[in-house]
């Protein structure tokens, strides 16, 4: 659908009620554990939960799973999820 002009998609404001952004941010974070699990193990795993637990905006959460990808060790994982 084109906007008024006919030049530019017509963008829709997405309102997101609240339980609904925190049910997606829950679905994001055992995303991340379990990639973490599969790359790191269960231990590394243990220690993201309480690093998890502290993200409330999804941007941070696309970092984390970014940095599962990136880092070649579990220590440079939580280093950098420690950091930011």
């Amino acid at each position: 659908m084109l906007g008024l002009g006919g030049e530019y998609p017509l963008v829709l404001p997405v309102v997101i009620h609240n339980g609904e952004r925190r049910a997606s941010l829950l679905r994001e974070r055992e995303l991340v554990h379990r990639m973490v699990v599969c790359r790191f193990g269960p231990d590394t795993a243990e220690e993201l939960i309480p690093l998890l637990d502290r993200l409330s905006e999804p941007g941070s959460i696309v970092n984390i799973a970014d940095a599962v990808v990136e880092c070649g060790t579990a220590e440079e994982f939580l280093k950098r999820v420690r950091e930011a």
